[in-house]
């Protein structure tokens, strides 16, 4: 289980978000929101004056390490206006967390040389904060002149630095979603899209804190089944423009579509065994208790416990009209309907279906639940056939495509695959691969989806590393009857960047492989530990 540690670096805010819940209020903001018409309703933080120093904060991070925490995220307030964020990131760093985060309303990165010091100090997470859909109706709900422009610059820096550094970090755009703009969300894709982040996530305000003043609660509140809609538009112009989009903060059964990718960062955020909000003078653990509207209505749902919070101020007074509980009736009809709907000569046909059979299977395991398991064959006898017939007729593209997905893999820009491979039999692919039978598995195997292994024959560092002597894919035996496209496209796709390798390293996100130059990456996966690397006891090593 995931053990998240969140430090409150500095309570201050050079923006005056009207639904703030975490930041220092003080003379100021109660000045800018009597301007706006708004009311102080007092919060958690309100009367919190103390300051971290670099000693006291890097003091934390190493407190907290020592307990068992593995990742961190910076927040505030607006953790930037510390003075010596750089070097706090550096030291999380040198401590030794796995994963290091700041979430940030990026104005202050609008300085060039601040954001590319921020993002050379090892972060891997740069989450911003964009609340409205244009600068009209960004600078209004953050009570900030010039807030929007500044943001927009400090999104060009952190992607620019993070270019020519050449440094591996996630920049991500969160959108704060309210009235003001959930019929806007396509706009907001396009302009994200275009400014070159690598992702984009839907966060719901919460009407608690500053946000229980009437006036915020009732200019930002909408009706939920907005979100649908508006949803299948954004997801359609992400997907158009290649840019992710998350909505993790909404409901599953309040998506437009079931997404595989989209399922397991829920599941993914509900895997976090503890998680603690630590400021300079108070810590904190979020509660975890649901509303009191919504059992009723999600009885019976097999993600329940992961499910987000939905504020009852965006549900009708009947939520069973509007919350709809993921049981597996449902999803059989939900599957039955999506295949009655696919065409077999559907270019993403196969796409679809593997995707559908991996949201299938997440459901499953995540409820343990066997009530699924009739459907998730069904899906990958589809898309074995979908695939075949892709294959059978050239077209490479999709079927490469859709094999990623099969292998919860992210497919690759610009794949090297020769024609000679793609065309070749398994049995010259096995030859010039070397591919053994399960029997013959070595010290250790790198798992995909079953049945597809590497076995690997070398050392374990026990840290995801592994030094190689040999490397041979493992084929399926004849009795599993495996669709033969699909172990082709295994071997001379999936298995051939790994060919000549001298080290491997598995993390959460992605196998880097070593060929004596130094580590490269040879695949990112859809979901975190989608591969593991186990020994031959079966034990995981990493990326779970």
């Amino acid at each position: 289980m995931r053990k998240v540690f969140t430090l409150l670096l500095e309570l201050r805010c050079q923006n005056f978000c009207v639904f703030c819940g975490q930041r220092e209020v003080d003379e100021t903001v109660v000045r800018v929101r009597s301007l706006a018409g708004l009311s102080t309703p007092e919060t958690k933080f309100g009367a919190k004056r103390a300051r971290y120093t670099l000693e006291s904060a890097v003091a934390a991070l190493r407190a907290a390490h020592d307990e068992g925490f593995t990742e961190v995220s910076l927040q505030g307030g607006e953790p930037t206006l510390f003075p010596d964020i750089v070097q706090v990131v550096a030291a999380a760093r040198g401590i030794g967390f796995e994963r290091i985060g700041v979430v940030t309303n990026g104005r202050k990165l609008a300085v060039e040389a601040f954001a590319e010091a921020l993002v050379g100090a090892g972060l891997d997470n740069l989450s911003l904060s964009l609340v409205g859909w244009d600068e009209a109706t960004h600078d209004a709900v953050s009570l900030a002149h010039g807030a929007f422009a500044q943001l927009i610059a400090g999104v060009r820096n952190a992607v620019d630095a993070a270019a020519r550094l050449e440094q591996q970090v996630t920049i991500n755009v969160n959108l704060t979603t309210s009235a003001a703009t959930v019929d806007h969300l396509s706009d907001q894709v396009r302009l994200l899209a275009a400014l070159g982040v690598d992702a984009a996530s839907i966060h719901l305000v919460r009407f608690n804190n500053l946000a229980a003043d009437p006036v915020v609660r009732e200019s930002l509140r909408f009706d939920i089944r907005r979100i649908t809609p508006a949803l299948a538009l954004a997801r359609a112009e992400a997907t158009r423009l290649h840019m992710p989009l998350h909505a993790t903060d909404v409901p599953i059964c309040l998506h437009d579509s079931l997404v595989a990718d989209e399922l397991a960062l829920v599941l993914h955020r509900a895997d976090i065994g503890q998680q603690t909000f630590q400021g300079p003078d108070h810590t904190y653990q979020p509660s975890r208790t649901r509303l009191a509207t919504q059992p009723t209505a999600c009885s019976g749902c097999m993600v329940e416990r992961a499910c987000p919070h939905i504020p009852p101020e965006y549900l009708p007074a009947d939520p069973s009209t509007t919350l709809r509980p993921l049981t597996p009736e449902r999803i059989t009809a939900y599957v039955d309907d999506e295949l009655a709907l696919l065409h077999p000569n559907d270019a993403r046909a196969a796409g679809r279906v593997a995707d559908l059979a991996h949201s299938v299977e997440l459901l499953s395991q995540h409820a343990q639940t066997p009530a699924l398991a009739g459907v998730s064959a069904r899906l990958r006898g589809a898309f074995a056939d979908l695939t075949q017939l892709a294959h059978s007729g050239g077209d490479w593209g999709h079927a490469l495509e859709a094999c990623c997905g099969y292998f919860e893999l992210r497919a690759q820009r610009s794949p090297a695959i020769e024609p000679s491979w793609l065309g070749a039999p398994i049995a010259e692919l096995s030859r010039r691969t070397r591919a053994i039978p399960a029997s013959a598995a070595s010290s250790a195997r790198l798992r995909f989806v079953h049945p597809f292994e590497v076995s690997l024959t070398g050392t374990s560092s026990g840290n995801g590393d592994f030094v190689l002597t040999a490397i041979h894919p493992i084929l399926p035996p004849p009795s599993q009857r495996v669709s033969k496209s699909l172990v082709t496209l295994f071997l001379a796709h999936i298995y051939r960047p790994l060919i000549g390798a001298r080290r491997l390293r598995v993390t959460e996100e992605r196998l880097q492989v070593d060929y004596g130059d130094g580590f490269r990456l040879a695949w990112s996966f859809r979901r975190g530990g989608a591969i593991t690397l186990v020994p031959h006891s079966g034990e995981a090593l990493s990326a779970e």
